[in-house]
Order: structure tokens, then C-alpha cells, then sequence
């Protein structure tokens, strides 16, 4: 894409930032048509929580959460009636229109481009801020109202700075993110642990995890080799051995007891990851126990 934020020749070409809209906005309620527009976006939510979606993905941004996402993406914000959400939004590109002002290349140095969020080039990302991403954008807010002159070159340096964090928390996230996701994973299987004789879903699993549900997906099935639904029966099928084995629960009972409604698909996933029927498996310990 043209203008996306992930091309190098922003960064060596002798191109200085264009900011096309800014603002300190309080939303109500607010339903956004999905658009899309030329220049790269920063949401950052100061107060409050709203919904933004972007392409095929939805996330739940609170106090501190903000989203980058590049030129070109569509993406929509999306709050019911009773939500409120404050945010700074700042648009930004590249040109070569202004003249006297530092370019890209000047503040930021030739290496720039040279990082991990330049080389991962996604279409959005989403952040939380511990590196006080907000204290930048507010100093950048304000001097842009005082101002009102995006072309002013200590605008022009506050981008450029905005920049350097931005790269920053992303190469710091990335370092920690294998023991992140650990982390995460840990705390689904421990909601499902607790928690798999009821009807849950993906998504109340990854809200337990504080993540997306299609991320959680993902990095679950990365390292565990298994969806989140497949760890779940696991867990389900190994308290109804233990059930079957040591109790004599009704089988139409013990179904229910590990969160699954009907006795059919309950016999059928049963057979496959045991081989055999729940009857059959409780069985088998009684002849064990008359052979013995």
C-alpha cells in the first residue's frame, strides 16, 4: 500500500510528518461506519473502554490500552448506549510539501526503519502503555491546540519522539511475549479447571486470560498443540474416568456433572480419547475388582 506507515523511504527520502487530524474526544454511544483513510492512526483510550474493530478482528480497549493502526485498514469504533470512552486520536503520513523543517531522516536517524515493528509491518497493533506513551501524546495534543501549525517543527520532534516509544514498547513486548503468552495460557487452564462443569465458551476463557479470543486461540494452540475447546474436553473426559471409576454415579448424571448436556456426544467423546464407552470404561474396573 502507498501509504502505509511500514515503508522505508518515509524514513531516507527526505520526508517530515503530515498530522491530517487530531483531537481529545469524549464518545457516547457512538456507532462508527467501518472506513478506512490515507494516513496511519493512534487510538489511545485515557478513560473509560469502547470496542474497535479492525478488519476481521474486535478488541476491548480500557484506560491505558491504544491501538496503532496502519494506512489503508479498515476499522470502525463501535459502543453501545450506556458506554463512554475518552480518547486522543492523532492521523499521521508523510510529505514533502514543508519546507525548513527537520525531515524524518534528520530526527530519527538513518537506522530507523531498521527495528522489529518496521520488520513485523502488521496491520494494527494493539498496546498497553508502561512506557508512557500517553505523557507524549498529550504534550503533542496540547502544543497542536495551542499551536495549530502540525508543520511546527517541535511538533515535527514530539512525533518523532512518539516514534522512538512506539518502537520501544514494541521491541520490549516482543522480548517478553513467550512468557507472557505462558502466563495467559496458564490462567485459561486454570478458569477451565475450575470452571469445565459449566457451559463456557472461547471467548469468557480468554477474558478470564485478558486477551482476545482469536489470540488466545492462537498462542494456545502454539503451545499446546490443542484448541482451547479440545484442553477443555480433555480436562472434562479425565474427571468423568475418575467419576466413572470410583463412583457409581449415573452416567446421564456424571454427563452433566462435567459440563456436557447430552449423553450421546458425552459417549461419543468419550470413545474417542478413550476407545472405549463410558459403560465399557466402568466396566472394566468392575470385572478388575471381582477377578481380584
Amino acid at each position: 500500500m502507498d501509504n502505509s506507515l511500514f515503508q522505508e523511504k518515509w524514513f531516507t527520502d527526505g520526508y517530515s510528518i503530515s498530522l491530517s487530524a487530531y483531537y481529545l474526544k469524549t464518545w457516547v454511544g457512538f456507532q462508527m461506519m467501518m472506513h478506512s483513510h490515507k494516513h496511519s492512526e493512534i487510538m489511545y483510550v485515557t478513560k473509560g473502554k469502547c470496542t474497535i474493530k479492525v478488519e476481521d478482528q474486535t478488541y476491548c480497549l480500557v484506560n491505558g490500552d491504544f491501538i496503532l493502526i496502519d494506512a489503508d485498514i479498515p476499522h470502525r469504533i463501535v459502543m453501545d448506549q450506556t458506554q463512554q470512552c475518552k480518547m486522543i486520536n492523532i492521523e499521521f503520513g508523510f510529505t514533502k510539501e514543508h519546507k525548513n523543517i527537520p525531515t524524518m531522516k534528520q530526527l530519527l536517524g538513518e537506522d530507523f526503519f531498521q527495528n522489529k515493528l518496521f520488520e513485523d509491518a502488521q496491520s494494527h497493533y494493539v498496546f498497553k502503555d508502561n512506557s508512557h506513551i500517553y505523557s507524549y501524546l498529550k504534550s503533542l495534543i496540547t502544543e497542536l491546540y495551542s499551536n495549530n501549525s502540525p508543520s511546527n517543527r517541535i511538533i515535527q520532534m514530539q512525533v518523532a519522539q512518539l516514534l522512538f516509544k512506539l518502537v520501544d514498547l514494541y521491541t520490549d513486548s516482543t522480548s517478553r511475549r513467550p512468557v507472557q503468552s505462558i502466563i495467559h495460557i496458564r490462567k485459561a487452564i486454570d478458569y477451565m479447571s475450575n470452571h469445565y462443569f459449566d457451559e463456557i465458551k472461547v471467548s469468557q476463557v480468554a477474558k478470564s486470560a485478558g486477551l482476545n479470543a482469536n489470540y488466545l486461540q492462537r498462542i494456545f494452540k502454539k503451545h499446546t498443540h490443542k484448541t482451547v475447546i479440545a484442553y477443555l474436553n480433555d480436562i472434562r473426559i479425565k474427571k468423568a474416568k475418575e467419576l466413572l471409576a470410583n463412583t457409581d454415579i449415573a452416567i446421564i448424571d456424571i454427563c452433566l456433572y462435567v459440563g456436557i448436556n447430552s449423553r450421546q456426544y458425552f459417549t461419543y467423546l468419550f470413545k474417542k480419547h478413550e476407545g472405549v464407552t463410558p459403560k465399557q470404561y466402568r466396566n472394566s474396573f468392575s470385572e478388575e475388582f471381582r477377578q481380584n
